[in-house]
């Protein structure tokens, strides 16, 4: 069984990162899931508010409010235990210059990695030729268009 994970969205310059976290939170009502790197946030739809009331959102820096920084409050909302229904979008800023690399793909979640490859492949999908980390937990396919997507193991 397949579940789309995460709509990765890609950024092209790091420079834009947080503009594009506030951005994006502001324009889906979304919150980052955790504290985002400098290269890769997770962000996922807010809690509603009797969620929120219920989970105790009053204690501290809750969904849609911002963190304090040293030089005020930061643009990016706060992560927090509660969230909403909804699929959850990932920015990533992307380095490659390569112009078959596509910047937007989805991440396919598999609860049997190897069973789901060999299926979409049976379907039509290729593997794609990708060098992968040591601790990779995904694997890139192509669908039949030649539009990349990466399959997880959860």
């Amino acid at each position: 069984m397949l579940e789309i994970g995460s709509i990765v969205w890609g950024v092209r310059s790091a420079d834009n990162f947080p503009l594009l976290i506030q951005f994006w939170c502001a324009a889906l009502d979304y919150k980052p899931a955790r504290a985002p790197d400098t290269d890769w946030a997770i962000l996922v739809p807010k809690a509603s508010a009797e969620a929120r009331a219920g989970a105790g959102a009053g204690k501290g820096a809750g969904a849609g409010e911002t963190t304090a920084t040293d030089s005020g409050p930061s643009p990016i909302p706060s992560p927090s235990p509660s969230r909403g229904h909804g699929q959850q979008m990932a920015l990533s800023v992307v380095t490659s210059t390569n112009a078959k690399r596509q910047r937007h793909h989805l991440d396919l979640y598999a609860s049997d990695q190897k069973a789901e490859i060999e299926r979409l492949v049976g379907l039509g999908a290729s593997l794609a030729e990708r060098e992968y980390p040591d601790d990779a937990d995904y694997v890139v396919l192509e669908d039949p268009d030649g539009n990349a997507f990466c399959v997880i193991q959860k």
